[in-house]
């Protein structure tokens, strides 16, 4: 049995990791997933954190004012419950009348270099969140 506590090891294990040229890779992709679990959880649904994920969009309307709710609540869930971003911006794109699209664009808080990373966003009227 380890005599390091658990967070240590998962630290140590990290450490370890970043010689690793794919690194960054695999850490996009575990954002990634975490976005499309994230955005796709309504609020209420984790008993630990009320606030974690999206208010209800189900049957959005396709207003200017709609619009600029959604994408402050994608921009503030990823604020708040991705700590691995780092200058997140939320884009809108243009939309056709069955979903709107956005452009999410952030650092990785780990980069030094401080390369954007971007993921297209759609919601769907079912409040469905598509990642790309």
């Amino acid at each position: 049995m380890s005599s390091l506590s658990l967070l240590d090891r998962i630290d140590r294990g990290s450490a370890r990791s970043l010689g690793r040229g794919n690194q960054s890779a695999e850490t996009i992709e575990s954002i990634l997933d975490h976005l499309r679990r994230m955005l796709n959880t309504r609020q209420g649904h984790a008993l630990v954190a009320p606030d974690y994920g999206m208010p209800d969009f189900t049957g959005f309307a396709q207003s200017p004012e709609a619009r600029r709710a959604i994408q402050n609540a994608i921009w503030e869930s990823i604020r708040r419950y991705e700590p691995r971003f780092k200058k997140v911006q939320i884009n809108n794109l243009e939309t056709d009348h069955l979903e709107l699209r956005f452009e999410i664009v952030a650092t990785l808080a780990s980069d030094p270099k401080n390369v954007p990373i971007r993921f297209e966003t759609r919601v769907e009227s079912s409040g469905l969140i598509h990642i790309e």
